[in-house]
């Protein structure tokens, strides 16, 4: 009895210590204290899952840390266990990874430590039907339905406000609106990357899970500041249900859907 025990123990132990979960879309891989490199297991365990999904052109490579460090040790460590991953995904597998998909988000405040010690390997597949470039858009053929990309709006990481820079396209957006009065719209924000049971990302602000609501409101408030009719709009968060592929900035985005032309 105790020797069953005991191979029970071990087994339980060794399923611990490898860390890693799987998804479709997406492969979670958690990390002992401190280290970064991957081990003959987490090796396998990539293998089998990339063997198991058509791996995509965009591949994004997330690294986490937990909150024992400090916040450069942490964001070091982070950007570690990402690299170290990409580079394994490229060497086993011929495919090429852009730098800005290769992320080191840092610690984690919430959760426990060993969850928080972790990378995300995510497949990404771009949704079909990508949105139009608002500044190209002809009015005159946009039809109910349509989706409109606001590109050049880019939000900072797990925040709902934009960079700086995104200022002048905004109200380049702002103006274009304003002067077709007759469509009516959602605005639909999005988050680069959650997990396939997550409906949507955290606001690191708040630490409530909205963030692609949060997004869109955002863009919603500052629209009926600058003089549109909030009769014309609603606002929706999409999630990370809809990615588009490449850099997670890129997916940091809201979109516009056309819902009514009077």
């Amino acid at each position: 009895m105790i020797m069953k025990l005991l191979a029970s123990l071990s087994i339980l132990l060794l399923t611990f210590n490898s860390f890693i979960v799987q998804a479709q879309n997406e492969l979670t891989i958690y990390f002992e204290t401190d280290v970064y490199e991957l081990n003959k297991a987490q090796k396998k365990e990539i293998d089998n899952w990339a063997n198991q999904n058509k791996l995509s052109e965009n591949i994004s490579v997330r690294g986490f840390a937990d909150h024992t460090g400090s916040d450069h040790y942490n964001q070091l460590l982070a950007k570690k266990r990402a690299e170290a991953v990409a580079q394994y995904l490229q060497q086993a597998f011929k495919i090429k990874i852009s730098a800005d998909s290769i992320i080191g988000e840092g610690e984690i405040l919430k959760g426990a430590l060993a969850e928080n010690r972790k990378v995300i390997i995510s497949n990404i597949k771009a949704q079909q039907k990508q949105a139009q470039n608002i500044k190209k858009v002809d009015f005159t053929k946009i039809k109910v339905g349509d989706k409109l990309q606001l590109s050049e709006l880019i939000f900072e990481g797990g925040r709902r406000y934009l960079l700086p820079k995104s200022k002048p396209a905004l109200d380049s957006i702002t103006k274009i609106l304003l002067k077709h009065k007759n469509y009516h719209f959602e605005i639909q924000g999005h988050v680069c990357c959650t997990k396939p049971t997550e409906k949507d990302g955290v606001d690191h602000d708040t630490g409530i899970r909205n963030l692609s609501v949060m997004r869109a409101l955002q863009i919603y408030k500052y629209f009926i500041e600058k003089g549109i009719d909030k009769n014309r709009m609603t606002y929706k968060g999409m999630g990370g249900s809809f990615p588009l592929g490449g850099s997670f900035e890129k997916n940091r985005r809201v979109e516009i859907e056309i819902t009514k032309i009077d």
